[in-house]
């Protein structure tokens, strides 16, 4: 038998007790929708081929998120590879494949990914050849959930089991019954309303989505370039390139792929490395990943601005991140020995207030840059 709540206490005591599960109900669900989610890292539209800039190390999941209704793929055979050094993730799939609802969305987990450390990730997408992809769909990158959602599903079903207990109290009811107000307030206590309001829309306004061929977004980026008066010409035989560097940047690395110049003082850096790219994909393609990955940064709030910008032969986008040890970077592609390269230009380190003065020194750098 059930007890009755109603009987125990009265009235007094049950509407206090309604109240309060109510509450409990609603913030637990609100609180869940949110941890199941997970912290987002960062988020690219479903392609065969996708960059992605991760800055943590560790697990991360990888989630599948479009529109309620939208078609999608079945099975996805998706690949994480380090862009520095091509090196393919470890992958596992979750125990339990998590799914979250909102009112307009959906996503569900597909992998786990161990992150060997923070940097720019290539990711590759099979199980996609023929299918007419919605445009609205998106791969996410989260932290894992863990042992976080346990406590909320717990005080989901301990909220629900109060609430169980006083509606299935026929002297509930018959009070409640008293007044028409009291009647509508109880319909609308017992079918809570979900939490949020729908997803936000994916672009700001003003800023392109990268989809239709946009080549900018965001601030103007490497609006001037610093003066070079004493900055040294350095030559980097591996990269096939030369350009000047303020001269007390110095090298660092001796791997041939790369070229690491330091400043010991402030600990600011200048770095470019060059990798033989493994998949045969038409350049155009990779430059439109790269600026639609731009767009949907800048979107997210992770880019100040973009713009796409050509260094002689080599095709790519400059980035200014909104905030972190990076204050800029150009990434894209140079065909060196007849195959095609992906090359990585940044340049951080230092202080907050040293960014814009990195910037600058950046333009100059772009712009004395030499291909052999």
């Amino acid at each position: 038998m059930v007890p009755s709540f109603v009987e125990a206490g009265g009235l007094a005591l049950a509407a206090p007790l309604a109240a309060a599960a109510l509450i409990l109900l609603v913030a637990a669900i609100a609180s869940l929708t949110k941890v199941a989610r997970g912290v987002d890292l960062a988020a690219i539209p479903l392609a065969p081929l996708g960059a992605v800039d991760l800055a943590c190390d560790g697990e991360v999941a990888l989630w599948l998120e479009g529109p309620q209704l939208v078609r999608v793929p079945g099975e996805l055979r998706v690949t994480l590879r380090e862009r520095s050094s091509g090196i393919v993730v470890e992958s596992r799939r979750p125990w339990l494949r998590a799914r979250v609802r909102a009112l307009r969305t959906a996503r569900r987990e597909l992998l786990r990914f161990a992150l060997p450390r923070p940097g720019a990730y290539e990711v590759l997408v099979e199980g996609l050849a023929g299918a007419a992809l919605d445009a609205r769909l998106r791969l996410r990158f989260t932290r894992p959930t863990g042992a976080a959602v346990l406590p909320r599903v717990l005080a989901i079903a301990v909220a629900l089991g109060v609430l169980g207990g006083l509606l299935s109290s026929a002297e509930l009811w018959r009070a409640l019954g008293e007044s028409e107000k009291a009647r509508e307030d109880a319909a609308s206590a017992t079918v809570p309303r979900a939490p949020g309001g729908g997803a936000r829309a994916g672009g700001r306004a003003g800023e392109g989505n990268g989809g239709g061929g946009a080549v900018a977004g965001g601030r103007p980026v490497l609006a001037q370039a610093a003066a070079t008066a004493g900055w040294r010409e350095v030559e980097w035989p591996a990269g096939g390139l030369r350009l000047r560097a303020p001269a007390d940047f110095r090298e660092t690395s001796d791997d041939p792929q790369e070229l690491m110049l330091r400043e010991s003082g402030r600990g600011l850096y200048l770095g470019l490395r060059l990798t033989p790219f493994g998949v045969v994909v038409p350049e155009d393609a990779l430059l439109a990943v790269l600026r639609q990955n731009a767009a949907a940064q800048l979107a997210a709030g992770a880019l100040q601005g973009w713009a796409a910008r050509d260094l002689g032969p080599a095709r790519g986008v400059v980035e200014v991140p909104a905030r972190g040890a990076l204050a800029a970077v150009w990434r894209g592609y140079v065909e060196r020995g007849g195959r095609l390269h992906a090359l990585d230009i940044l340049i951080g380190g230092g202080r907050e207030e040293d960014r814009a003065a990195l910037e600058a020194d950046f333009a100059a750098v772009l712009e004395s840059l030499r291909f052999d």
